[in-house]
């Protein structure tokens, strides 16, 4: 059974001005950012595991540990939900942390983190927070960071809170075959990670776990530019969604690429389910279209789109987004009137003037 918890705590008392950023956004109003994620978690005494298996698994496994970003406007008026996954890990090896209680936190740049409440993780090891809008509402335009914390051992994964002004324009980026070099690079670096740490669990000796480590490192590979052209784009005053058909299960290996290339700050989103991964317009590019639609309901508009396949062309047609605003690199470029680039630094930028 899930437990939801609505957030009833005001919180625009605890607004800072002391850790802001402009974000590369303009606007007319000289709007202020707010970027919240520097309060550290409050400390405490770990309490007893409910499962003995878990009290177990906390020896041998690895932590799996994801969450969900949330993104909204200003006075939005209806509640949305950021989703947290606990688990354990050993390799490629998955299972999921049932019954154990979780503490959620948002950091609002106060003194102190913003107490969510507690939540028990279902059966699938997942727990739902739900972000009341009257109280979210009180806060300005910003990025302000998710903690969800697992009691029984302290450990704690982390996400988003993206809140921005009602009419923001935003681009849409695809990540694989468009920020990286091609489509497999994610799945050669989350699968010689796993091998990595699956030998890691199972051999002692240290020299030889650290030559396999080593030896088996991959970091996917990015097209030169992509970094400076995220932040391009964000400084001509379009918020970056990075809506990707990755698995859900790589969200921290995606948010860690992410930091390293590194991007501009943006929403992360991931596909929800392997169905939603599958390479089909019926799959990602229909899971990619709901994501947009439900993005842009909030008071959002999606102008921009960045990719490179035909699930990518598709997402953006069947959004709305106009022809001379889709860009595609490789081998999909041009494709169906969309606007042909074969590298960022060959970006055709008169097609981007700067965000009113």
């Amino acid at each position: 059974m899930k437990f939801k918890w609505i957030l009833l705590i005001f919180l625009g008392a605890c607004k800072s001005t002391t850790q802001t950023e402009q974000a590369g956004l303009k606007s007319s109003s000289d709007i202020i950012w707010q970027n919240c994620e520097q309060t550290p978690l409050p400390s405490h005494s770990n309490v007893p595991w409910k499962n003995i298996g878990n009290r177990t698994q906390n020896a041998v496994a690895k932590p799996d540990h994801r969450s969900n970003d949330g993104i909204t406007t200003t006075g939005h008026a209806e509640s949305f939900v950021v989703r947290s996954f606990f688990g354990w890990q050993v390799g490629p090896l998955r299972t999921p942390i049932i019954g154990e209680d979780i503490a959620s936190y948002l950091d609002t740049c106060g003194n102190q983190l913003v107490e969510l409440g507690q939540q028990t993780t279902d059966k699938k090891g997942q727990v739902d927070t739900i972000l009341d809008p009257k109280v979210v509402g009180n806060l300005g335009p910003g990025v302000y960071k998710l903690h969800h914390k697992l009691l029984a051992n302290g450990q704690n994964t982390s996400s988003y809170l993206h809140i921005l002004p009602r009419g923001q324009k935003a681009a849409m980026i695809d990540i694989d075959g468009t920020l990286t070099t091609g489509d497999s690079e994610v799945y050669q670096e989350a699968f010689k990670r796993y091998l990595s740490e699956s030998i890691d669990a199972t051999i002692v000796l240290n020299k030889l776990s650290s030559w396999f480590q080593d030896n088996l490192s991959y970091v996917g590979k990015a097209y030169e530019g992509a970094s400076d052209f995220t932040k391009r784009i964000k400084e001509r005053g379009y918020y970056p969604l990075y809506i990707t058909g990755r698995p859900f299960i790589v969200n921290e290996l995606t948010r860690n690429w992410l930091a390293q290339l590194p991007a501009a700050k943006g929403y992360i989103k991931l596909a929800p389910t392997l169905n939603d991964a599958l390479p089909s317009n019926e799959n990602v590019g229909a899971y990619k279209v709901r994501e947009l639609r439900s993005i842009q309901s909030k008071g959002i508009d999606i102008v921009i789109g960045v990719g490179n396949s035909t699930t990518d062309i598709f997402a953006f047609a069947t959004h709305g987004i106009a022809l001379d605003k889709s860009f595609i690199i490789g081998k999909n470029a041009g494709k169906d009137g969309t606007v042909a680039f074969d590298s960022y630094q060959n970006f055709p930028w008169e097609n981007i003037p700067p965000a009113q």
